[in-house]
């Protein structure tokens, strides 16, 4: 039986993955580390979630294994984008969770479906007269 989704956290900075960018302006390769390593259909939804500004500084963020990897000043960061990228897993494990039951339900229609199936053709096989 699958376990149930636990939602996905920011969880901290790792300061020894994290490195500066090589750029004038100070920008660093930040990674954010999550409460888990998420599906790839997660990571999906969270690129398209972040694909949406929340201010006049926007970062691209990915995710990389158990990160959220953003480059940016370390101020810009504080400043800005956790707050945005805080609201992005959010909404993400929300419609992650969504999709999940959509699948779900999605099966269950199948097995449905196929059990409706099988018993019309029985029914079929025992009105049937043979020999």
């Amino acid at each position: 039986m699958e376990t149930a989704f636990q939602d996905i956290r920011i969880t901290g900075l790792d300061a020894n993955k994290s490195h500066n960018f090589p750029s004038q302006d100070g920008t660093h390769r930040i990674y954010l580390t999550l409460s888990a390593v998420p599906p790839a259909i997660w990571r999906d939804i969270f690129e398209r979630e972040h694909r949406t500004p929340r201010s006049g500084i926007w970062r691209r963020a990915t995710v990389e294994d158990g990160c959220i990897v953003i480059i940016c000043t370390p101020e810009e960061l504080e400043k800005y984008h956790l707050d945005a990228l805080k609201k992005d897993v959010k909404n993400t494990n929300e419609k992650f969770k969504l999709s999940i039951q959509e699948n779900q339900d999605e099966e269950a229609r199948f097995r449905q479906s196929e059990e409706d199936r099988k018993k019309r053709l029985e029914d079929l096989g025992n009105r049937l007269k043979f020999d």
